[in-house]
């Protein structure tokens, strides 16, 4: 994202407008990145445990 905001023109006081559906876009972005994440690391929690489980107490 830094890389095509250096193509936009800079104003006076250094800093650069964005249109704002990339702002909301950016914050799809970010929050299905974090979702993404979360779910991996809750099925991967849940793989773990169920492993840990199985060879602690084989016989339930």
């Amino acid at each position: 994202m830094h890389a095509l905001i250096a193509y936009f023109p800079r104003s006076e006081g250094g800093t650069v407008r964005i249109p704002r559906e990339w702002r909301e876009a950016s914050d799809c972005v970010v929050l299905f990145t974090l979702n993404t994440l979360f779910f991996l690391l809750g099925a991967f929690a849940m793989w773990a445990g169920l492993i840990w489980r199985r060879t602690t107490k084989p016989d339930l």
